[in-house]
């Protein structure tokens, strides 16, 4: 599935429901429908690993796929953690840590894209401490079904919380990198 813009995708349709899942996923927390919330939010989670991997492997991965694939992700965890929090199933400092990290991570992008024409691709600790969050919140979200899924969770979701301050340093001291070695280029001059 894909047109002439490469807009329609496979992968940027899996962004898409991956969107439209996070508020409904947010509305099941707040009604209480644990069971039904988690089975979407799993499936939410499952799309965002297809999304990248079927980008690579059909070689259909598009500059909208890249900008839309971090948003999903941040509407699906923020609004899966506002409403934990509003439940009083987890701090609101851990929304805000998480926060700030992914704005400075989204400045670093987005600075890179503008100011060096160059992508920061996701690193290996980002992508790990990602799959973590993605086995925290929904144990946070069975605390009621099961009484073990909630200490599981509140674990997993602070080592998520470490994990995203390490991928925020390797995200900086890669584009600082990029911005040395775009300088250096410059600044070499050919004699005339």
């Amino acid at each position: 599935m894909t047109d002439n813009l490469g807009f329609i995708t496979v992968p940027n349709v899996l962004t898409l429901a991956r969107i439209v899942m996070a508020p409904i996923v947010a509305w099941l927390i707040s009604t209480r429908t644990d069971i039904a919330a988690v089975a979407i939010f799993c499936v939410a989670s499952i799309t965002d690993f297809l999304d990248g991997y079927l980008a690579r492997r059909l070689n259909c991965a598009t500059l909208l796929g890249k900008f839309m694939d971090p948003l999903a992700d941040k509407f699906l965890v923020v609004s899966c953690m506002v409403m934990l929090a509003m439940d009083s199933q987890m701090s609101p400092w851990l929304i805000m840590a998480h926060m700030y990290r992914d704005t400075v991570v989204t400045a670093i992008r987005e600075l890179a894209s503008m100011q060096l024409a160059a992508v920061v691709e996701s690193s290996s600790v980002g992508k790990l401490k990602t799959a973590v969050l993605m086995v925290a919140l929904p144990c946070i979200m069975l605390h009621r079904v099961w009484n073990w899924a909630h200490p599981l969770g509140s674990a997993l979701l602070y080592v998520s919380t470490a994990l995203s301050y390490v991928s925020m340093v390797q995200y900086t001291r890669t584009f600082f990198k990029m911005v040395i070695e775009r300088h250096q280029t410059k600044s070499i001059t050919v004699p005339v």
